[in-house]
């Protein structure tokens, strides 16, 4: 574990929030039994422990589960946070129906595979292999529209959580760019893997979904621990008392991460909590 030239403090951080694949996730799928058992000491000791993550809700709410978390949960970028035992959903800020059908019909000008998730389903025109390795990898179904999404939720007034293109990193970087400049007050674009491009309603990330979580604690962000890998875990990063990196991140998010921890391989998350957490 390495510190940049910023000083990371003796602060302890009562709560750690984590993104999940490729940050508490190991490269084979797992979760360390080490990293088990320090986020569960961690939570004995009275520290919360939390996941904020683009996946679904119903994905998030199980590998939650799965660690024996209890809480809350925070899902599509912080499109929404549930409680992880119960399932009931606290927060829920969608797209609205036209934004999300030409944010829809810009995806559809290129080559990919394109996703729109609403009331936590997965809708895709028709499967392919990419659909199919995301099916097995979240453990969810796609239901096939048949005819182009901005088509289907224009019809139909739906109002998409989140919506996801898999394309080439060169054009997901490019859409980025360009729809930020263009209509960044209307909607957050963002950039959660190389190949993923993310579209949330403006406002919704993983900082402002933490620290409403934070607050409802009766905490600030100052308490926060966050860690991540890609420049969707930005927004919180930048924002926690303590930003982390794990060593495999994204060369923008190790720059701008006040602390550098070792990978997710590493047990990089369980080492951050071990050092820092209370």
């Amino acid at each position: 574990m390495k510190n940049d030239n910023k000083s990371s403090g003796t602060n302890k951080y009562s709560i750690v929030v984590s993104d999940f694949d490729d940050t508490l996730l190991r490269s084979d799928g797992t979760i360390s039994e080490f990293t088990k058992q320090t986020v569960s000491d961690f939570v004995a000791r009275g520290g919360t422990f939390l996941i904020a993550t683009g996946r679904m809700t119903r994905s998030a709410l199980a590998e939650a589960r799965r660690l024996g978390l209890k809480g809350q949960v925070i899902s599509y970028q912080g499109g929404m946070i549930n409680d992880i035992e119960s399932g009931e959903t606290l927060f829920h800020s969608p797209i609205p129906a036209e934004g999300a059908a030409f944010n829809l019909a810009r995806m559809e000008e290129h080559e990919g595979q394109v996703h729109a998730y609403i009331d936590d389903v997965l809708y895709v025109r028709r499967n392919n292999d990419y659909t199919r390795e995301y099916e097995r990898a979240l453990g969810v179904l796609a239901v096939e529209t048949h005819v182009p999404l901005s088509q289907y939720v224009s019809e139909r007034g739906a109002t998409p959580t989140k919506l996801l293109m898999i394309a080439h990193a060169e054009i997901v970087r490019e859409l980025v760019t360009e729809l930020t400049e263009k209509h960044g007050d209307e909607f957050y674009y963002c950039m959660s893997k190389p190949v993923f491009f993310e579209v949330t309603k403006a406002g919704v990330n993983k900082g402002e979904a933490v620290a409403m979580t934070a607050e409802k604690m009766g905490k600030t962000m100052s308490d926060v621990l966050a860690v991540g890998d890609s420049l969707n875990d930005l927004p919180m990063i930048e924002r926690a008392g303590l930003g982390c990196a794990v060593a495999n991140a994204l060369p923008e998010v190790l720059q701008k991460a006040r602390v550098t921890g070792e990978s997710n391989d590493d047990d990089g998350v369980a080492k951050l909590i071990l050092k820092y957490g209370i």
